[in-house]
């Protein structure tokens, strides 16, 4: 099992399609299916949604 650690300023988690998606303000976006993550931590000033 992996963990998300999403720390960067702005960022946005969501999930779709059975995966963690993690967009940032510069546009980059990083997704990790969600059968491989154990646990995600969120530090600062980051949105977390179920969209």
């Amino acid at each position: 099992m992996s963990y998300l650690y999403v720390c960067e300023q702005g960022a946005v988690v969501g999930f779709s399609e059975n995966r963690f998606q993690v967009k940032y303000r510069n546009g980059m976006l990083t997704s990790v299916p969600a059968e491989v993550l154990e646990v995600i931590e969120v530090f600062g000033n980051v949105q977390v949604s179920t969209v």
